[in-house]
């Protein structure tokens, strides 16, 4: 943008207040006038051809849409402004980041150099020191060793006597043995052939071999050398020991050339909602959750131009060099294009994935403003949140991707096209057993709740006295949502007719509701209450052996839903009562005995 554009309004134009882009400025304290003052000086400093100034194009902010542009497509021009504004703000701050990064970095390796330089002159000083201590400690030692050693062989001598030691040399100069050495086979052979007889042939033999070399002569007072204590190691090994300490345990491993800040996980950035109260949004209202999920699901498919998840694997992802370089920002390059989405299938938390994802929100954002103003009744939802969903939706496409893929086995070889198929089928079948698990959940959810308001409808035109008992029922079920419906788990099949039987599958988070349960499924066919829609009744098995679910305890339910020994579990600590954050709703409890 020149120095002589005007910046455009921020006034309501097509699509209402321009609020994505009131966000992003305001939160990244970028104001439209400072950036046309700086764009000027850019210019200025650009014709004056001054090289001190340097022209930095990531500085350059996106220019508005000309009136042309907005007359000939508003809505198209507008997206592709408001895009080219998302990324000039972040790659703006990113810019400033890493430049900061680079301080911190120098400072770290002088902080580093210095910490190194005192520590060594310190401890070489005091490693002379000590080890001139150790040095005359161990001379010590070994002087008082020898001088033990020296008075228990006097007290041996004196008590035994100098004959009652053993001496080799003068045995073998006083008695001839035949023994001193090995007689040859041949050679006695050669003397038995000759005519000696046995006796006489060793004898033979005897006189014509040399005798071994006798072992080294010694006297009465010989004796094995003491042992000598260990030395002390060597003080060179020592700082280099240290120094390997030194580097193992300071910040960052020692390493300054890559901060351990310069990345960080989803769920450590700021304005990311937990997983927890994030659950806690998205169990308040079910419905508008699974409204948002529905357009996250429509502008995240519409914009990889798939129409299931399985599609995915015909992506082409994003290099991975051309992502590590976004990431480390090497060579200036160039961030997502809005008009080809292409998704990072390395890192889930990569640079490239965020401001993938931050593309995408301002869409969902743009979509749920449309629906709001064509009647749709859609809550207003926080950017984080929808952050979190679209993120998520990422991570099952880049997940669905690398599952396609094939692995690579312990001996470095990649999978075959048969390991890869079957791998993958075993997969599936997973997916499909887990589907139909929570098909079969919500069925039996939305049966039970129809049971009991039919029953409530039924005993209210009778007049019978139990009607607060099955508004009780009635509000239980609905406390208990979904998420606190059983699972289960096929048990057997008919061969002959098909029919199922499933066996109940046991949740260890939830207090016994076993008769409560039991008693609004019997009242499913009772007279006036069922009718004949929906599949066919399945028999349902509860008791050992059955099976414990695998998940996740639900949240924010009233405490008395919960088991008291699971919540309150020692071994668990209080982090468990944290994650199901169980509400502060009261719900009195009723002993029915039916």
């Amino acid at each position: 943008m020149s120095s002589g554009d005007t910046p455009m309004s921020l006034s309501p134009g097509p699509y209402g207040d321009d609020e994505l882009y009131k966000d992003a400025v305001e939160n990244q304290d970028v104001d439209m006038e400072q950036s046309t003052a700086a764009t000027a000086n850019v210019d200025a400093a650009t014709a004056s051809g001054d090289e001190e100034n340097e022209v930095n194009e990531l500085l350059r902010a996106p220019p508005p849409p000309s009136a042309e542009e907005l007359a000939a497509a508003p809505g198209s021009a507008m997206d592709r402004w408001r895009d080219k504004v998302s990324v000039y703000v972040r790659k703006s701050v990113y810019k400033v980041q890493q430049e900061t990064q680079k301080e911190i970095k120098k400072v770290q390796l002088e902080a580093y150099d210095q910490a190194k330089a005192e520590l060594m002159a310190g401890f070489g000083e005091y490693l002379h020191t000590k080890m001139a201590k150790v040095n005359a400690t161990w001379e010590e030692h070994y002087a008082a060793s020898e001088a033990r050693h020296e008075e228990q062989m006097s007290h041996l001598l004196a008590r035994q006597g100098p004959s009652s030691m053993h001496n080799p040399v003068d045995a073998m100069d006083t008695e001839e043995s035949p023994l001193l050495h090995r007689l040859p086979v041949s050679r006695l052979q050669d003397a038995r052939r000759a005519g000696y007889k046995k006796k006489k042939a060793g004898k033979r033999v005897q006189a014509t071999v040399a005798p071994e070399p006798p072992p080294p002569a010694s006297t009465s007072s010989a004796r094995p050398p003491s042992p000598r204590p260990a030395a002390p190691p060597d003080i060179t090994q020592l700082q280099a020991d240290v120094l390997k300490l030194f580097s193992q345990y300071a910040s960052n491993g020692g390493d300054v050339t890559s901060s351990g800040s310069a990345r960080q996980s989803r769920g450590d950035r700021a304005h990311v909602p937990s997983p927890t109260s994030f659950m806690l949004i998205c169990s308040a209202d079910p419905s508008s959750h699974n409204k948002y999920l529905d357009i996250v699901r429509h502008v995240v498919k519409k914009a990889f131009n798939v129409k299931t998840d399985n599609e995915i694997v015909n992506h082409i992802p994003v290099p991975a060099d051309v992502a590590m370089a976004y990431e480390t920002g090497d060579g200036d390059p160039p961030g997502p294009d809005p008009h080809n989405i292409q998704l990072d299938v390395s890192k889930s938390d990569s640079l490239w994935n965020v401001q993938l994802t931050s593309i995408l929100v301002s869409r969902v954002v743009h979509e749920s403003r449309l629906m709001q103003d064509g009647g749709v009744s859609l809550p207003a939802r926080s950017t984080e949140y929808i952050q979190e969903m679209v993120a998520n939706k990422l991570d099952a496409f880049r997940i669905a991707w690398q599952r396609a893929s094939p692995r690579t086995k312990r001996d470095g070889t990649k999978e075959s096209d048969e390991e890869l198929e079957g791998h993958l089928y075993d997969y599936f079948c997973k997916v499909s057993k887990s589907a139909r698990m929570n098909s079969r959940r919500h069925s039996k959810y939305e049966t039970r709740l129809d049971t009991a308001t039919g029953t409530i409808d039924l005993k209210q035109e009778k007049g019978e006295s139990d009607v607060a008992v099955w508004q009780y029922l009635q509000n239980l079920v609905e406390e208990l949502g979904v998420d606190g419906t059983s699972s289960d788990d096929t048990d057997t099949e008919d061969m002959v007719t098909g029919v199922k039987s499933f066996r109940i599958r046991r949740m260890p988070w939830r207090r016994d509701m076993e008769s409560e349960m039991k008693l609004i499924d019997s009242q499913r066919f009772a007279e006036g209450v069922s009718d004949n829609h929906g599949s066919a009744p399945a028999l349902r098995t509860r008791g050992e052996p059955c099976n414990s679910s695998h998940r996740k305890a639900a949240v924010s339910l009233p405490v008395i839903f919960y088991d008291s020994e699971w919540l309150n579990d020692l071994r668990a600590g209080p982090g468990r009562r944290r994650r199901v954050a169980p509400s502060g709703k009261s719900f009195q409890w009723l002993d029915l005995n039916y």
